[in-house]
């Protein structure tokens, strides 16, 4: 039973994060405990555990009304922290091919092929998850602790963002040539290589923000929360409250 409860906690986690990372809910939308666990065919325990722990990420927030809401930065604390995540995994990924093991070159090489069995099969978001792996390996095994906890808390709080700009046209297939590119500068322990192939797949993150941007795009209409496990699709109007 307890492995049940796990699955579902995880299964709700995932498909709540995904909402709030193809913008379904949007920032200042509030989350319903009662309405989720009606979404998803379960009880309200696992839906819980999941709110709580994007609590935790920084994704929700509680008001002083203990109602829940989605909470992103604003445009300019964005931008800050693209800069930010430049100068650290930047660093990281000079320090990873200084420092990382053959194993760990070698679970960088099974993740890009993994990568591109998704770009082949148009997943994009097991595209996503993919890329989100490599890039926590690669800070991972940089060597420095102190580094890598300051990059992952930085890289954690972009898993919105590099959603959007993944999902839709040719982004998705280009940074998976910037990812192929990274990891060949780290595994042949090419430190500048590693360093100018990170900020630069990063500077075309924050290129295809602005671009984004500056189009203007409007809300989708109708958008759908699917329940992969059950095979459903469920829809909903973006950014009802």
């Amino acid at each position: 039973m307890a492995e049940i409860k796990d699955d579902q906690e995880t299964l709700a986690y995932n498909e709540l994060k995904r909402a709030i990372m193809e913008g379904l809910y949007p920032a200042g939308y509030q989350v319903v405990e009662r309405t989720l666990s009606e979404l998803l065919d379960m009880s309200r325990t696992p839906v819980r555990s999941a709110i709580k722990r994007l609590e935790a990420e920084g994704f929700l927030e509680r008001g002083t009304n203990r109602r829940i809401y989605v909470v992103l930065p604003d445009e300019r604390e964005l931008m800050d922290t693209f800069y930010v995540r430049m100068a650290l995994e930047g660093m990281a990924s000079r320090l990873a091919a200084r420092n990382g093991t053959e194993q760990d070159f070698e679970k960088l090489h099974q993740l890009i092929g993994q990568m591109e069995k998704s770009a082949d099969s148009d997943d994009e978001f097991g595209l996503y998850h993919l890329s989100n792996q490599l890039h926590q390996k690669i800070i991972s095994c940089c060597g420095n602790e102190q580094l890598r906890r300051m990059a992952l808390n930085v890289y954690e709080k972009f898993t919105v963002y590099n959603y959007k700009i993944l999902h839709g046209g040719q982004r998705g297939r280009t940074s998976l040539d910037e990812h192929r590119e990274i990891v060949e500068r780290i595994v042949e322990r090419d430190e500048d290589g590693a360093e100018r192939a990170t900020r630069k797949h990063i500077q075309m993150i924050i290129e295809e923000h602005s671009k984004r941007m500056s189009k203007g795009s409007g809300a989708r209409k109708k958008e759908r929360l699917s329940v992969p496990w059950k095979g459903e699709t469920v829809q909903k109007k973006a950014g009802r409250k």
